[in-house]
């Protein structure tokens, strides 16, 4: 067998990819966080592809504009946006009356 294919699945095996960003989900809507309130450093807009489980159906991935702060590493995501646009996709999928439910992670 050739030992260098060996080394790359013990090295695979081994191998962890790390949380690269924080989440914060912000439940009140009459706060923007313009500034992270930990650091109090002013946060900016990027753009962020946010993966969402939704429990009997599966993964789903928005992509959406969210506050950051790049001193932490921290997504601001607003959860009445977040309910908004998964109930948008939700109303408009073909899976909807098979899975009634909406619990969702």
């Amino acid at each position: 067998m050739n030992k260098g294919l060996e080394n790359c699945d013990a090295e695979h095996e081994n191998w962890q990819q790390q949380p690269r960003y924080s989440l914060l989900l912000n439940s009140h809507a009459e706060v923007r966080l313009s500034k992270y309130p930990k650091c109090q450093k002013v946060t900016h807009l990027r753009k962020f592809a946010l993966f969402i489980h939704i429990n009997e159906w599966g993964p789903m991935v928005l992509g959406k504009t969210y506050r950051y702060c790049s001193r932490c590493a921290m997504v601001m995501v607003q959860r009445a946006e977040l309910e908004a646009s998964r109930s948008t996709i939700w109303c408009l999928a073909p899976w909807k009356r098979k899975y009634g439910g909406s619990d969702w992670m």
